[in-house]
């Protein structure tokens, strides 16, 4: 590859820690990324070479392959139980359950678990939900599960979603009917003696967004209207029926999903008293819902996203589509169809996403700025960002906030004050002031800004511990793209909160400033009652004048200016919500939506949307160009870009890895070293080089 060096670099990652307060992700999905763990876990040890006088290290064997299993293992399990969510428990139910209890599982998910995403981060375990259940105390009801498994349920099964962005796109819901299972005879006699669980399950992953309309994903009128991540019809009705079951006094009810999916329809349902979120669990992650399930460990996880009563209230489902920008001012037809075009997303909702938004606009509503807009907080949100539940109850106290030059740190005590032990979480929250001078130059300010939090140890009843967390000064900064073109402080009042979730957090700030209506007061589910002045305070920075645009205008590390970059890029036509007017600003559909349908980029049951307006940069490239750069050798894998020169493969040019330690970067001796590479090392190098680096035999790398 003439003028082009490429080396093999050995690296290994140092993790410094393990987030186990919030809900789990699918980082655990050991398929690909399997050595992301091996890494964490220390399965190779860094060592200096004391026999040379390179500077170079090497990697030494700490674990057998037994033993690094069995780690992989224990922390993937830890990490899972750490991050189950209760959203719901009523008092006086099942949950937890006893050992030995016997689960009728419903739902074709239950022999289709959720463990991963599409794409790369997908996984496969020997273990199914029945075999975590049954090695964790429990017995599932094995007439129903075998009618799921290789019975008349399971023909049944969930669309496996988008791979290839896109390619083979099923988003079919497929639930099993009520009505078959009612006509499965001795079917309905096995639910005796058992308690109901009911997994609602849905898929996502990479390259593709998930389908948002289900017009080409559903079969009836009535599911065709709806969107993804809420049931459908025959999901509605197979709980209508277990519902009508006089066996089962209440219902669980698993969330096994990486979304956030909409939940306000499970109040239609009294019998169901708990619900758990129990998303993506890897290979091995599955084995500790059993713990949750017997109360051997208390839930402790919180959400890390907000959970609303409908996705499309949020500001930024508006122009969540597929969009396409014409350069010639219309869309191209007949032999004009291949003509240069642009898909693009107009960002209008700004900052305001998720929690940002939902929280910000419930504050502006408390203060009296837009009462007059009848936004409704308690029917748009049903669990706040951060929100989770225990079997035992906590209390927070001692809050206090101190400063040391440009560090500040907030300290709070956890107190467990329920009946079993259990880990709390402290959520620290920041507000800052929103000032005239924000209003004046378009700077946006959402009411709470999560800056930390903390997870206590296993606390017994009566027992606390006091847990802490610092930000620095520059964390109080915000960016002026107007009229300083870099990051400002300004002066004014500044708080901070402690909370059990984001809305906790910013009612205790609410209480402390003063100026609220306490008729638009919404407690969080949380909360007995909205807001308590004591978890929250107010600080302001040292600082002289009430702007301060250079302490923080420069790059610490290369000492480059921070400025704007992209001025040229920027349109007046594009209207960036803000809190100031949040009617007038709110983000409208762009362009006219065509009879299109997509299979997932449309809004629910629209089209793409086409915008004659020329206010994006103009990306200057004639169709000839672009055709060129469509068809460029970079799609044949055996030319380097622009050459014809072949890329050399398989050659035995007698050298290993460990020739070239210490070797300077432009070392001819690399490309020979890679020349003795095949083209399948060459794509796994590149491929599973996420977290670190895998063994090639061909040249001796270990």
């Amino acid at each position: 590859m003439k003028n082009k060096k490429t080396k093999i670099i050995v690296g290994s990652i140092s993790i410094a820690a393990v987030v186990s307060a919030m809900v789990v992700v699918n980082a655990l999905a050991f398929g690909y990324f399997s050595n992301f763990l091996t890494s964490y876990l220390g399965y190779f040890k860094l060592s200096e070479n004391k026999s040379s006088d390179l500077d170079a290290t090497y990697y030494a064997k700490r674990y057998d392959e037994d033993t690094l299993t069995s780690k992989k293992t224990a922390l993937s399990e830890d990490i899972t139980l750490n991050g189950i969510t209760l959203l719901k428990n009523d008092s006086g139910t099942s949950l937890p359950y006893k050992l030995g209890t016997t689960f009728s599982l419903f739902s074709q998910s239950c022999d289709d678990w959720v463990g991963a995403g599409t794409g790369s981060g997908s996984s496969s375990s020997g273990k199914n939900l029945k075999n975590c259940l049954e090695e964790g105390g429990f017995k599932v009801n094995d007439t129903l599960w075998n009618f799921y498994s290789k019975g008349n349920g399971s023909s049944y099964k969930r669309g496996s979603g988008s791979i290839s962005f896109g390619d083979g796109e099923d988003y079919r819901i497929n639930e099993c009917p009520a009505s078959v299972l009612q006509s499965e005879s001795g079917l309905e006699s096995s639910y005796e003696g058992t308690s109901a669980v009911f997994i609602f399950s849905r898929m996502g992953g990479e390259g593709r967004d998930m389908a948002r309309g289900m017009v080409q994903h559903a079969d009836s009128a009535e599911d065709k209207k709806k969107n993804y991540l809420e049931p459908d019809s025959t999901e509605l009705a197979l709980l209508d029926y277990i519902s009508s079951l006089s066996c089962f006094d209440d219902i669980l009810l698993i969330i096994n999903c990486n979304n956030a999916p909409e939940l306000g329809w499970v109040s239609n349902y009294p019998k169901i008293h708990a619900v758990l979120q129990v998303p993506g669990t890897g290979m091995d992650g599955l084995h500790s819902l059993s713990k949750i399930l017997s109360g051997e460990t208390s839930p402790s996880g919180h959400l890390v996203d907000t959970y609303v009563y409908d996705n499309f209230s949020s500001p930024a489902s508006v122009n969540c589509d597929e969009s396409v920008y014409y350069p010639e001012g219309k869309a191209p037809t007949g032999d004009d169809a291949s003509s240069l075009y642009y898909y693009y997303m107009t960002y209008e909702e700004g900052i305001y996403v998720g929690y940002r938004y939902y929280e910000t606009r419930y504050e502006d509503v408390c203060l009296g700025n837009e009462s007059q807009y009848n936004y409704d907080y308690a029917n748009e949100v049903l669990y706040p960002f951060g929100y989770g539940l225990s079997y035992s109850e906590f209390e927070y106290s001692d809050f206090s906030i101190s400063n040391n030059d440009d560090e500040y740190q907030a300290t709070a005590t956890i107190k467990n004050v329920g009946s079993c032990d259990a880990r709390g979480v402290a959520e620290f929250y920041l507000q800052k002031p929103y000032t005239d001078y924000d209003k004046e130059n378009g700077i946006e300010k959402a009411s709470i800004e999560l800056v930390g939090y903390k997870k206590s140890k296993t606390l017994k009843p009566g027992e606390s511990e006091t847990v802490s967390i610092s930000f620095k000064e520059k964390d109080l900064c915000s960016y002026d793209s107007k009229k300083s073109q870099t990051y400002i402080l300004e002066n004014g009042d500044y708080f901070l909160s402690v909370g059990s979730d984001s809305h906790a957090a910013l009612n205790n700030i609410l209480r402390e400033k003063g100026g609220y209506s306490e008729k638009y007061l919404v407690a969080s589910p949380s909360e007995k009652v909205a807001g308590n002045a004591s978890l929250a305070a107010s600080f302001k920075p040292s600082m002289e004048g009430e702007i301060d645009s250079e302490t923080y205008s420069v790059d610490s590390t290369s000492g480059n200016k921070i400025t704007n970059q992209f001025d040229h890029a920027t349109s007046d036509d594009i209207v960036y919500l803000s809190r100031n007017d949040w009617v007038g600003t709110y983000p409208t559909t762009r362009g006219e939506v065509s009879d299109v349908v997509s299979t997932y980029g449309n809004r629910v049951n629209g089209g793409t949307a086409s915008d004659p307006k020329n206010y994006l940069y103009k990306m200057d490239i004639s169709r000839e160009d672009y055709n060129k750069i469509r068809s460029t050798s970079s799609l044949n894998p055996n030319e380097d870009e622009g050459s014809s020169e072949k890329i050399r493969f398989n050659e035995s040019n007698s050298l290993s890895l460990v020739d070239l330690r210490g070797a300077d970067y432009d070392d001819e001796r690399w490309d020979d070293l890679i020349a003795e590479l095949s083209s399948d090392d060459m794509s796994s190098l590149i491929a599973k080089a996420g977290y670190g680096s895998i063994a090639v035999s061909s040249i001796k790398k270990t």
